[in-house]
């Protein structure tokens, strides 16, 4: 075997240690899904490329919402809400919010737990 083979058989098997690995990695992933209905004050079911998730979320959804659902560690039991288009930016105006007992409010609608 010359060195030209030795350096191209290298990089097969270093080819295929990586590709192997990368089948098996975790990794955190994020895309944009949309509220289609509320099971419970934190449950949401999410409609994202004609497939329906169950996510988890602190805001106050609505059905239409358009959010950030992440998958933490690529484990697609665990899906949360990230961000809501709505709800950043009722926060962003930073108008017409009130401090109750019971949470923030924002443009009358409740913005925090």
């Amino acid at each position: 075997m010359n060195a030209i083979d030795a350096c191209y058989q290298m990089y097969k098997d270093i080819e295929k240690m990586i590709t192997e690995k990368i089948r098996t990695i975790r990794y955190e992933k994020t895309f944009r899904a949309t509220v289609t209905k509320k099971v419970n004050n934190n449950i949401y079911k999410v409609s994202h490329k004609n497939a329906e998730y169950r996510v988890k979320s602190y805001y106050d959804l609505i059905v239409g919402d358009l959010v950030w659902v992440c998958v933490p560690g690529g484990n697609w039991d665990s899906l949360f809400v990230q961000s809501c288009d709505r709800v950043g930016e009722m926060i962003s105006s930073l108008e017409n919010y009130e401090f109750r007992a019971d949470g923030i409010y924002l443009n009358g609608r409740k913005i925090t737990n």
